[in-house]
C-alpha cells in the first residue's frame, strides 16, 4: 500500500497547489516525498513497528497537515 501511496502522491498530489504560504508550499512536496520514501525504505526493511509510527507521526502525518492546510476539531 505504502508503495501506491507514494505513486498516487507524486502522479496526482505533488504539482497541485498546496498550502497557501508560498514558502511552505514549496517545501511541502519534497517533505512528504521524503517522509514517504523513509516510510517504504522503512517497510521493506522490515524495521520494528515503533519506528514505523515514528516516521508516520513524526514525519508523514505533520508534513501532509502543513501542505494541506489541514485542521481538526
Amino acid at each position: 500500500m505504502t508503495t501506491k501511496v507514494v505513486e498516487l502522491f507524486n502522479n496526482q498530489l505533488r504539482n497541485t497547489s498546496l498550502a497557501e504560504d508560498s514558502e511552505t508550499a514549496d517545501q511541502s512536496p519534497d517533505s512528504i516525498a521524503g517522509a514517504l520514501q523513509e516510510l517504504l525504505m522503512g517497510i521493506n526493511s522490515k524495521i520494528p513497528l515503533m519506528e514505523i509510527m515514528m516516521i508516520v507521526n513524526t514525519k508523514v502525518h505533520p508534513n501532509f497537515i502543513t501542505a494541506f492546510g489541514l485542521q481538526f476539531g
